[in-house]
């Protein structure tokens, strides 16, 4: 569920599908929008009040245009595109990243990493140099205008943007992270980074590049979902979800609940 920057009275609501819905303040109901490549969507980005870019497990990134029936949105149009790479294709998308230019950074199964996407061209190239586990992109964060993060089933990645293009700093067990698997993310306001992972959560301290592993904490969550945070803007808690609940941390005491 997630609202809408570009809709004043509009929810969206994405799950497995078929097709996405959203809510709409005024009327108080839930409308639905019907396309069969509308199907298990991780996330999503609004270009503008028309047009929106969805990450999906099936059909790699899809775009979606719209336009206003009424009171009503309805479908102009919906395609998709997937990201190849030499003999392996990924059309599974958990997580991107927009950069505010013009491009989305597309997280990749598989092992393809993350792809520069560009939003006008539909042309994008790869991050990292080869294929890898350090390249099974689950989640991804921004931090701020030129660094981002992103989780993998072996390990986390630091990505550095500059006018040359991109640095990449990778880490895993051999660096402080207890495991390697990294489920979600989330930034405090100090800009350090919580990760949620196969045996429990870790702190990234940004500033001095150390983990911080917390294994006994007071909560029954056995095993955490794939991209499922959220930071709530009024208590500055970190929620993450689980198969059996959602454990909630408090970054100013570390208590977890």
């Amino acid at each position: 569920i997630e609202r809408s920057l570009c809709h004043d009275d509009l929810l969206w609501i994405t799950s497995r599908g078929p097709g996405i819905n959203y809510y709409t303040f005024s009327d108080n109901k839930i409308h639905s929008l019907q396309h069969p490549m509308l199907r298990i969507i991780n996330e999503i980005y609004e270009e503008n009040d028309s047009v929106l870019w969805l990450a999906s497990s099936i059909y790699g990134v899809v775009r979606l245009s719209m336009e206003k029936n009424g009171e009503q949105l309805s479908i102009k149009s919906c395609r998709n595109y997937v990201f190849k790479r030499g003999e392996y294709l990924c059309s599974e998308v958990y997580s991107f990243v927009p950069d505010g230019m013009g491009s989305l950074y597309v997280g990749c199964r598989g092992g393809l990493g993350v792809a520069k996407f560009d939003l006008k061209t539909s042309e994008y190239s790869f991050l990292l140099s080869d294929v890898s586990a350090m390249g099974d992109v689950i989640c991804m964060l921004q931090l701020n205008d030129s660094v981002m993060f992103y989780g993998a089933s072996s390990g986390m990645g630091r990505i550095k943007l500059n006018n040359l293009g991109s640095l990449i700093t990778t880490y895993d067990h051999s660096k402080g992270m207890r495991n390697d698997m990294v489920h979600s993310m989330l930034a405090e306001e100090d800009g350090n980074v919580w990760l949620a992972t196969n045996k429990g959560l870790t702190k990234f301290m940004v500033r001095t590049q150390e983990f911080h592993n917390f294994q006994n904490y007071n909560s029954e969550i056995v095993e955490f979902c794939d991209n499922a945070s959220h930071r709530c803007i009024y208590t500055g808690r970190l929620l993450f979800g689980g198969i059996n609940g959602v454990l909630w941390v408090d970054p100013n005491t570390s208590d977890a609940n």
